[in-house]
């Protein structure tokens, strides 16, 4: 994963959370981690030593809040980095498409892999 992906990755989850949006329902973040759990570009092994120490800060301080919100999806622990976005699979499918989209097509879209659900849903559908 380099550095870009992982500046990506933690923007976009970060810029939500902290703008007060509201994460999207628990059917929807599921089937979105259901689609994670088989991608190539999940990297379950991936840990926080991967990121520098104010991302992993921040990655873990979104996770806290996801903790309290009292997020959870099934096979979670299965989940890692992302390798084409930088993103943490654990937030990531909790995530507004609105912030993935906001600045329009997000650059690493031709990373993903094919069957990703970022790629799948059309961004003009709430």
């Amino acid at each position: 994963m380099t550095p870009r992906a992982i500046k990506r990755g933690v923007r976009d989850l970060t810029f939500w959370w902290l703008e007060g949006e509201p994460p999207v329902n628990g059917a929807i973040a599921q089937a979105r981690a259901n689609i994670c759990l088989g991608c190539p570009m999940n990297d379950p092994a991936a840990g926080f030593d991967r990121l520098t120490m104010t991302v992993a800060q921040r990655v873990r301080a979104s996770l806290a809040r996801k903790h309290e919100m009292k997020l959870k999806l099934i096979d979670e622990d299965k989940l890692g980095l992302c390798e084409a976005c930088g993103c943490s699979l654990k937030l990531k499918p909790w995530t507004p498409k609105s912030v993935i989209w906001k600045h329009g097509t997000p650059d690493y879209f031709w990373e993903l892999d094919e069957r990703c659900w970022i790629r799948s849903e059309d961004p003009l559908k709430p």
